[in-house]
């Protein structure tokens, strides 16, 4: 006998079928008993007071919705006169709780940065009237920051999951943003303002002093992105936004979301885009902002991501579909990626950095795009592991017609098993040597 849900009438951003949940037997064609999968999806009642838990079965029914436990959770909103607004949510102490997104079209960008109410506030280290971007040990409280004084502002993540609800839609970028109003060289720099977000302010003058000066740091552990949807070219997911300042930076899930957008995100140009036009995008980090003799240097020492994992997202139509820079392991999995204007994915780190440990590109579908279907450079000491993927309509930029190209491998083993390309097999080029991999469709003589 079929069994309904007794709550399912009063809950807002479920699946469409959930009129019928919890069956202990499906009369379905052909009728079965329900297997649910592992994956766990979120409803919120329509008062945003309550958050539920289900699981989905293969049939297109949903499990009984159970209630999330109190203070476990908090709901975000999209009204911004509401007291659950997103952008406040994120920047309350969030750590160890799941924030769900309740049905809503969210356009703002919302930023994971240091707030009034998170961060973690330090006198710098002045080296002459150059700051370091190295804190002090000395921890100012928020009643104590004063103007025109340098600081530095930390904020740590550890164990939160973002999760969308059905009819939750992002219209902008969800984005670790870091910040900054560096003035070490403010007689001749030409600064903008910059909104200062612990003194809540934009009282920076053009050619601010170095005592004007603020960094962020942002240190993560255990952070999960689920079940989120993204629309329009600014509907994208960007990690560490160029390179951000941390210490700390493990163990990043993006999973069973959707990129969708009818026209690309370009950054460079009205028709030219780059890396940071990337539906997801896993940046370099950076340990300290400063050198102490040469002001900003992106040759300092960094701190990469560690444990990266994207599987089972969606992405249609962005200039590029997953880009990832230096990391210490990642898994790229069960992704479909179409549609793009270069090249599909990419672990390519930039400037500094390479990357390391694990590298996982397995059970992708990559369809229709302008440069590649995967492109892989600068690892160290890696194990790449590219298998059972699927490429379907690839544009090849080079003479070698390389769907897939690897290069400055340094001491990496590479494995390349079971990828197809528009059904067929495929092989390296002729070039291939210790350190480049180029993989093509395999070609048979007439």
């Amino acid at each position: 006998m079929k069994k309904k849900s007794i709550i399912s009438s009063i809950l807002v951003g479920a699946v469409a079928v959930t009129a019928l949940v919890g069956l202990t037997g499906c009369a379905g064609d052909p009728p079965h008993s329900h297997t649910y999968g592992q994956d766990i999806y979120y409803q919120v009642s329509s008062d945003n007071s309550k958050a539920y838990t289900f699981r989905k079965c293969s049939c297109g029914h949903d499990s009984d919705p159970v209630e999330m436990a109190a203070g476990s959770y908090v709901i975000a909103n999209a009204d911004s006169t509401s007291s659950n607004y997103a952008q406040k949510v994120l920047n309350s102490n969030i750590n160890n709780k799941t924030v769900v997104f309740a049905p809503g079209e969210y356009n703002q960008v919302l930023e994971l940065s240091p707030s009034r109410e998170t961060a973690i506030i330090y006198d710098a280290i002045l080296n002459g009237t150059l700051p370091t971007g190295e804190p002090s040990t000395t921890i100012v409280s928020l009643n104590d920051v004063v103007e025109n004084k340098y600081y530095i502002y930390e904020r740590n993540y550890e164990n939160i999951t973002f999760a969308g609800t059905e009819g939750a839609v992002f219209k902008n970028r969800v984005l670790m943003y870091t910040g900054n109003a560096r003035g070490y060289n403010s007689v001749s720099e030409n600064l903008p303002e910059r909104y200062d977000p612990i003194k809540d302010d934009y009282n920076w003058p053009v050619g601010m002093t170095a005592n004007e000066a603020f960094y962020m740091l942002q240190n993560y552990e255990n952070l999960n992105f689920v079940n989120m949807d993204f629309e329009g070219p600014n509907g994208r997911i960007h990690f560490h936004n160029g390179y951000s300042y941390v210490k700390k930076a493990e163990n990043l899930l993006v999973k069973n979301c959707t990129f969708v957008t009818d026209t690309p995100h370009h950054s460079t140009s009205p028709t030219q885009g780059s890396s940071w036009d990337a539906a997801i995008r896993i940046g370099t980090t950076c340990s300290y902002p400063y050198s102490t003799t040469t002001g900003y240097d992106k040759t300092q020492s960094l701190v990469i991501s560690k444990n990266v994992v994207i599987e089972n997202n969606m992405v249609d139509k962005h200039f590029i579909g997953i880009y990832v820079q230096a990391t210490d392991g990642i898994k790229i999995k069960n992704n479909i990626v179409k549609n793009t204007e270069d090249v599909g994915i990419s672990v390519q780190p930039s400037g500094s950095g390479s990357s390391f440990g694990t590298i996982q590109i397995e059970n992708n579908s990559v369809d229709t795009t302008s440069n590649r279907a995967i492109r892989i450079a600068n690892c160290s000491n890696a194990t790449i592991n590219v298998v059972n993927n699927a490429f379907a309509n690839i544009v090849t930029l080079d003479d070698a017609n390389s769907v897939v190209k690897a290069s400055s491998l340094n001491g990496c083993t590479f494995t390349f098993e079971n990828n197809t390309v528009d059904g067929d097999s495929m092989e390296p080029n002729a070039d291939k040597t210790l350190s480049a991999y180029n993989f093509k469709k395999v070609e048979v003589a007439e």
